[in-house]
């Protein structure tokens, strides 16, 4: 249900420079990966399983009319690999247990790897389709009802006791949701989470591509993974390097966001290289007649935060 609410999670780790070396000798060697990559084909929407689920109905509908089917987001094994990972991914956490707890809360040499950049990009509440809304609204009020004739039910009628009991229900509900809002603001505030708000499913689709075309890091979203705008799920020996990637082979210290860098200058001020004004782009993305996003508005990063 997570998955059919117009929420997309992505990951976004940080590479070492031998797992991004190692990542870009993977694409030059295999001739077919610019056939998939952001320029070409949207990120999934939906993870495997449900891709597959999803999938089902239409093709039946395609086979009954005599057409092609639509081919398939996700490449076979797309399910059970993750499975194999997710086993070497317990594995390692049992290797050096007090490392990944330090891992945390540190800038340790796996801290990129167990704190990937989270984004969680959200349709709002104005671009969400009123027929759903009202469903679930629904789905809400029934599950309310049901439990008010339960609650009487239980205790033979008592309408104080059954008073009582939807109270509490109702705070539990309160204080749960509140709850969760703080876990959200306080994994913003130190794991990196953000929250992109998107108006239309259009913007949505828009932020996955620029996301996903991301450089020198590997971003992951409903099963898929990309690295420079490069699909690698359809690359035999990415599985591979995601066992090692998973297991640490790749671990080394990883330079992070906003960290001081080395003075390498002459000392005359100039660095070697092209400065930065310190600003960055917010990105308002829709999807034009060819597919590709449009209207990036730049800001000043100040604006931004």
């Amino acid at each position: 249900m997570w998955q059919l609410s117009d929420h997309e999670v992505v990951n976004v780790y940080a590479l070492s420079e031998i797992a991004k070396q190692a990542l870009q000798d993977m694409i030059d060697s295999n001739p077919d990966a610019s056939n998939n990559t952001t320029a070409t084909h949207l990120p999934p929407l939906y993870p495997p399983l449900l891709s597959r689920l999803v999938s089902i109905p239409h093709r039946l509908v395609a086979r009954i009319l005599g057409r092609n089917p639509r081919p398939l987001d996700h490449p076979s094994g797309a399910i059970l690999n993750p499975l194999r990972e997710r086993i070497e991914y317990i594995r390692s956490i049992f290797r050096q247990p007090m490392e990944t707890i330090r891992s945390g809360f540190m800038n340790t040499r796996a801290a990129p790897r167990w704190r990937p950049l989270i984004i969680l990009i959200h349709l709002s509440t104005v671009g969400r389709p009123q027929l759903k809304t009202l469903f679930t609204g629904f789905v809400e009020a029934a599950l309310l009802l049901v439990l008010t004739f339960f609650f009487a039910a239980q205790w033979g009628g008592n309408l104080y006791i059954t008073a009582w009991a939807l109270g509490l229900l109702l705070l539990f509900i309160t204080v749960g949701r509140a709850l969760a809002l703080m876990y959200v603001w306080f994994s913003a505030q130190v794991w990196g989470l953000h929250i992109i708000n998107c108006d239309e499913p259009e913007e949505i689709l828009g932020c996955l591509r620029i996301v996903c075309s991301m450089e020198d890091v590997l971003v992951t979203v409903n099963g898929a993974n990309y690295f420079n705008g490069y699909r690698l799920d359809y690359m035999e020996s990415f599985r591979q390097w995601r066992v090692q990637y998973t297991s640490g082979v790749f671990d080394e210290n990883v330079e992070q966001p906003g960290a001081k860098k080395t003075d390498t200058s002459d000392g005359s001020g100039a660095s070697g290289g092209p400065e930065k004004n310190g600003s960055t782009t917010e990105v308002k993305p829709t999807l034009g007649s060819d597919g590709q996003s449009e209207n990036a508005i730049p800001r000043p990063v100040e604006e931004i935060v």
